[in-house]
Formats: C-alpha cells, sequence, structure tokens
C-alpha cells in the first residue's frame, strides 16, 4: 500500500497513512503542531507561548512543562516522572550551565570561533570572578559607598 497524504490551506499536514497506521494533525494559529493523534490510539498534545516556545508536552510516556527566559532560552524543564534540568545562558545566549535532577552537572566555555568545550566548575568559577573583577576596573570612578557594596 502506498502511502497517503493530506494537507490544509497552510500546507501542513493533517493527515497521514501508510500500511501500519493512519494519523491525524492539528495545528495552532502559528502552524505549531498541537495534536497529533495516531490509529493505534496513542496521543501527543503541546501547548507553545506566544513567542512560540514549546510549554508543555504530553505523550504516551510522559508529560513535561517547560520554562523559558526574556530570550526564549529553556531554562527549566519538569516531566512527570521527576526528572527535572535547569539550563543558564551567558550574555550572548550561549549554554553556560547544564544541571539535571539526576545529579549531572556540566558548565561551558566559548572558544573565539564558537565551539563549545566542557569545563570543570572550578574553572567556570574563576571565569565568572574574572569577569566580575573587568567589569569592576572599567568603571572611571565609583563612590566608597560603592566600593564596600562590592
Amino acid at each position: 500500500m502506498s502511502e497517503i497524504k493530506k494537507y490544509d490551506k497552510r500546507n501542513n499536514l493533517i493527515y497521514y497513512k501508510d500500511s501500519y497506521y493512519e494519523y491525524w494533525y492539528e495545528y495552532d494559529e502559528n502552524n505549531n503542531k498541537v495534536h497529533i493523534k495516531c490509529s493505534n490510539g496513542r496521543e501527543i498534545e503541546k501547548r507553545y507561548d506566544k513567542n512560540n516556545n514549546l510549554t508543555y508536552k504530553k505523550d504516551y510516556f510522559t508529560e513535561k512543562i517547560l520554562e523559558y527566559d526574556k530570550n526564549n532560552n529553556c531554562i527549566h524543564c519538569k516531566e512527570s516522572n521527576g526528572y527535572e534540568y535547569w539550563n543558564e545562558y551567558d550574555e550572548d545566549n550561549r549554554s553556560i550551565h547544564y544541571k539535571n535532577s539526576v545529579n549531572e552537572e556540566k558548565w561551558y566555555k566559548y572558544y573565539s570561533d564558537g565551539k563549545k568545550c566542557n569545563i570543570s566548575k572550578e574553572e567556570f568559577k574563576q571565569i565568572e570572578r574574572t569577569k566580575v573583577k573587568e567589569e569592576f576596573l572599567s568603571r572611571k570612578k565609583c563612590s566608597r559607598f560603592e566600593i564596600m557594596d562590592i
């Protein structure tokens, strides 16, 4: 049997059939796939925020809730099975720290060519201290009150 495909007016696949299963797809107003139903009874539901970031996904295994920062970087994901992860980003929106609920933790730095490299927690802390020191030294003048706050 050959496959059958049907599309809506926006050219989104809304129906697919192969020799084993049939699939039905639904989309939101931004063309994000929000519902997938299979003839085997399995379904996937997805929700998105105003920036088209995936904020919720429920499938036959688990549910996920995702949170984003103001730059649309995923900063937290929590799954119904208890698994979670967190991400931190630098001012260029690059991942610099990853941590999950099973005690895995990674720190990253970037070379001038943009390549990402794993680093130790100690090296990460040293990079952060250097940034704070450089920012402080770059100030032309500061009051004694600012010095006391540092």
